[in-house]
């Protein structure tokens, strides 16, 4: 198994606009998500870690959203 930095507090520090996605079935991903993003996660209900395969109409709703709101 690979091990990766924790690049969260750089992420944090960025000035480009950022939507943490993860399925609710994958609890690795969500927990991480929720640590990095707080309320600015975007929890996938009945999705795993394949999110773009198992809901995708959900997936393009959130980046629209953000999409809008950093645009708009």
């Amino acid at each position: 198994m690979g091990a990766q930095a924790d690049l969260a507090p750089s992420l944090k520090q960025s000035p480009v606009p950022q939507l943490w996605i993860a399925g609710e079935r994958d609890s690795k991903f969500t927990a991480l998500a929720r640590r990095a993003a707080g309320n600015k996660a975007a929890i996938i209900p009945h999705a795993g870690h394949r999110i773009p395969l198992e809901a995708p109409e959900k997936l393009a709703e959130c980046l629209q959203q953000l999409i809008t709101a950093t645009y708009e």
